[in-house]
């Protein structure tokens, strides 16, 4: 029996192989204007993660169950009159937090929300 589905899920792996996926990434979906944008969710035990904001303003944080920001995305700022673009961002991950996971959701959010 499977489960009625209004969004995609991406899975999370260790490097390059393909066994035993460490998370699940669902896109959050609503019917009202929400600031979720994805449900991240441990496939073997451990911690959920929340991310939140505009991936699209490159503007979103990372929550971890208790509402703790645990890695942020922000636009690079440039000098005045340069333009960096949408490519260019500042990924801040806090200690404690696996930079590579962060790194992994920020690719998921530019596969599910990127041009």
């Amino acid at each position: 029996m499977q489960r009625l589905s209004l969004g995609e899920s991406w899975l999370i792996y260790d490097g390059e192989e393909r066994a035993n996926p460490r998370f699940s990434v669902a896109k959050h979906v609503t019917l009202r204007h929400s600031k979720g944008l994805a449900h991240v969710t441990p496939c073997r035990g451990g911690a959920c993660y929340a991310v939140e904001g505009s991936y699209s303003l490159r503007c979103c944080t990372v929550y971890d169950e208790r509402r703790q920001a645990v890695a942020e995305v922000r636009g690079k700022e440039a000098a005045p009159g340069v333009s960096l673009g949408g490519d260019v961002f500042r990924l801040t991950v806090e200690a404690g937090f696996d930079s590579a996971l962060a790194m992994g959701i920020v690719l998921l959010l530019d596969q599910m929300f990127g041009s």
